[in-house]
């Protein structure tokens, strides 16, 4: 299909094939379920996660129809970790303690890199171009009382995150982001571990 014949997709910016929109909403689909309608603590992330193992509202609302239930891994798992909850089979309970808590999960690109066929150089190009979308998101409608940024590639964007007009407090890893997509991944999750619940005795 021309590129120049296909439409922009809303969750990162990039002229999309159907099939690419397809996934986009199924996502979408999936993270809605459980999204809470205070957010006390919003994990903000780079780039959505190629597998949906690694994604963590994958198959919500469905995985109760499952006979065999699947392990979250990656980010995901990570993620789970540091909130306290076991990251082992993957179920709608998990989710839902995470809706109970006020936390949620978004992207600043809501499609997997590897939807988009980019270089890295070009990637962050189009991070940086999808920032500004992803702010007036944070700020109209999901409206959280913290941020949690838990990816490094969002290291750069930090001061413009931190003077933004979100009314956030922004959760972070000794000034830096919390690397669930890093090589100390684990470290991290711990770390984020500490700073949410002394983010709760706060409230």
């Amino acid at each position: 299909m021309n590129e120049s014949m296909l439409l922009n997709c809303d969750g990162c910016g990039q002229p999309a094939s159907p099939e690419h929109v397809a996934k986009r909403l199924k996502r979408l689909e999936w993270a809605t379920r459980f999204r809470p309608l205070h957010i006390s603590v919003l994990f903000l992330g780079a780039v959505s996660p190629a597998e949906d193992a690694g994604y963590l509202y994958s198959g919500a609302g469905e995985a109760e129809d499952r006979s065999q239930k699947q392990a979250c891994l990656g980010e995901a798992a990570r993620i789970l970790e540091a909130c306290g909850i076991d990251p082992g089979n993957g179920s709608g309970a998990q989710l839902a303690e995470l809706q109970h808590r006020g936390f949620f999960l978004t992207y600043i690109l809501e499609c997997p890199a590897a939807q988009m066929t980019l270089g890295h150089d070009a990637l962050v190009r189009v991070i940086l171009r999808q920032f500004p979308s992803a702010l007036m998101r944070i700020r109209r409608s999901l409206r959280p009382k913290r941020i949690a940024a838990i990816s490094e590639a969002l290291d750069p964007l930090l001061s413009t995150l931190a003077s933004s007009d979100t009314g956030a407090e922004l959760l972070l890893d000794a000034g830096r982001p919390f690397g669930l997509d890093g090589a100390d991944a684990v470290g991290a999750a711990r770390r984020l571990h500490v700073a949410l619940a002394t983010a709760a005795v706060a409230r």
